[in-house]
C-alpha cells in the first residue's frame, strides 16, 4: 500500500490541530478552576465576616 505525501501532510495537520484544541481546552478548565477556587475563597472569607458580625452582636 502506498501512501501519498499529501495525505501524510493532511493526516499530520489533523493531528496538529486535534493538538491544539486539546490543549486549549485543557488551559481553559484549568484558567475556570482557578476562578472557582478563588470564588470559594472570597465566599468562605465573606462567610466568615458575616459569622463574626453575627457573633458580636450576639454576645
Amino acid at each position: 500500500m502506498d501512501v501519498s505525501p499529501d495525505l501524510i501532510e493532511k493526516a499530520l495537520t489533523m493531528l496538529a490541530s486535534a493538538a491544539a484544541a486539546y490543549g486549549g481546552i485543557r488551559a481553559d478548565i484549568r484558567a475556570q478552576r482557578r476562578e472557582i477556587e478563588r470564588a470559594q475563597r472570597t465566599a468562605d472569607q465573606a462567610h466568615q465576616r458575616l459569622n463574626n458580625i453575627f457573633d458580636r452582636r450576639s454576645t
